[in-house]
């Protein structure tokens, strides 16, 4: 059997862990596992008011890894969270780094909306990096606010190649 451990380092100074309207959140991770495999990892998150109503959040994510990853270890995009006009695991590999911006408006009372635009390229071997390789995101999304701080988000993200992804989560995607 593979054992896991590792070591992480934050910073957080956001006003609110799940739907954020100010500050900054780090997060250095470093995971290995006993066959000499592992990852390091780095998040990097911005949020900022910007007029009545509006924020402008920002992520820069990175995971790099090493040794023989079992497959379903290996960094992914889509989802709920990066890069969400792909389906989750439609695009994996061994290196990933992704990076978006959001604009985040309250519209009315419980109604809000954001737009977003982002980048991510994945590869394999270290020195394999192409930026023709680079898949594109964005996308546009309605929010309804449950409380001050919860709510029910509906995003419809476009990817490449008439790629599409609709989803409904709770909360923010970062």
């Amino acid at each position: 059997d593979v054992l896991q451990y590792g070591i992480f380092a934050r910073f957080d100074t956001r006003d609110h862990s799940p739907n954020p309207s100010e500050g900054v959140h780090l997060l250095l991770r470093q995971r290995n596992w006993t066959n000499l495999s592992g990852s390091t990892s780095l998040q990097a998150n911005g949020y900022l008011p910007v007029w009545k109503g509006g924020i402008l959040a920002a992520e820069l994510y990175s995971v790099l890894t090493y040794g023989d990853m079992s497959i379903s270890m290996l960094p992914t995009i889509g989802g709920t969270e990066r890069m969400r006009g792909y389906y989750w695991g439609r695009y994996r590999n061994s290196n990933l780094i992704c990076g978006q911006l959001e604009i985040r408006q309250r519209i009315w009372e419980m109604i809000g909306g954001a737009i977003w635009a982002g980048a991510a390229n994945l590869w394999g071997d270290y020195g394999h990096f192409e930026w023709r390789n680079t898949l594109p995101n964005y996308g546009i999304g309605a929010r309804y606010y449950m409380t001050e701080r919860l709510c029910l988000r509906m995003d419809y993200g476009f990817g490449k190649k008439g790629q599409n992804a609709f989803i409904i989560s709770i909360n923010e995607a970062f």
